[in-house]
């Protein structure tokens, strides 16, 4: 039911003649980017991460954000460590571990010393966050590490319903809260979670992998509130990339040195292409 709440947002600043982010109470019209790593084969070839990361640096990124997949966590730590010494210290780089999800793509979770451990190497690296390094639903467990470790931990992009997200907030779960519009409930419930984050001091920063629309949604959202510092932009070769993400859409915005600007027409302020979506879609 929440995706129609999402359609109905964009209707009603359609009629408002307003861009969605305006109508939400939002004025900054552009946000920075984080480069979202996603594809797991080149988690083991650090030769060919860093060259995706160069890739992304001559774009104009200036954060990005890796992915643990290994069985092994350290060997995730090697990649970390290859790729902090091959940037250096002024590019800001982030680490997702993906074991909020019932079913890890590790395959197996992780221990608690595990997690603490990987933390532990995140902060001594520099790194700005590490996203899901325990279960969404390990209250206990996220408040523990959040109190045995410095560095700031990230999570909720599958946390549906502002019940989960209170629970996360007031048990101090996570120190940075990523709920999706479009996974979460809706465009109200995520606005909500960032008033419940600003209220409390945490950070604020949608989560967007989904597509072309729901990454629009999201970023009205992140420009409609004044507590998200930056935006996921999910970007990876050959699997991920903006033309394929973005198909449905007609001229969809492009980031320019590192930063989104957000369409200025009404509503998401993009249309749909319907020869595409006629081309590759299925009425059902």
């Amino acid at each position: 039911p929440w995706l129609l709440e999402c359609a109905l947002w964009d209707l009603m600043a359609k009629l408002a003649g307003q861009p969605l982010y305006k109508l939400l109470g939002g004025s900054r019209e552009s946000i920075p980017l984080y480069c979202s790593f996603g594809e797991s084969l080149l988690v083991k070839n650090v030769a060919a991460r860093k060259e995706a990361v160069d890739a992304r640096l001559a774009d104009g990124f200036r954060a990005f954000k890796l992915r643990s997949r290994s069985a092994d966590y350290r060997d995730d730590i090697r990649l970390m460590e290859a790729i902090r010494d091959h940037v250096g210290d002024d590019i800001g780089l982030m680490i997702d571990c993906n074991q909020g999800w019932n079913l890890s793509p590790l395959g197996a979770e992780w221990s608690y010393e595990e997690a603490r451990q990987f933390c532990r190497a995140a902060e001594s690296l520099g790194f700005r966050w590490v996203e899901e390094p325990r279960h969404r639903f390990d209250f206990e467990g996220l408040t523990r590490l959040c109190a045995d470790v410095e560095i700031t931990i990230a999570g909720g992009e599958l946390n549906q319903g502002l019940h989960e997200f209170k629970l996360l907030i007031d048990n101090d779960c996570l120190d940075k809260l990523q709920p999706d519009v479009t996974l979460a409930g809706g465009i109200a419930m995520a606005r909500k979670v960032a008033t419940l984050c600003e209220a409390r001091g945490k950070g604020f920063s949608p989560h967007t992998w989904t597509n072309g629309i729901g990454l629009l949604l999201n970023l009205h959202l992140a420009c409609g509130v004044p507590n998200c510092d930056i935006l996921e932009y999910p970007f990876e070769e050959p699997g991920w990339v903006p033309d394929a993400r973005d198909a449905m859409l007609v001229d969809p915005p492009r980031p320019r040195d590192g930063v989104l600007q957000v369409p200025s027409g009404p509503g998401i302020g993009v249309e749909l292409d319907r020869e595409a979506m006629e081309k590759y879609g299925t009425r059902l």
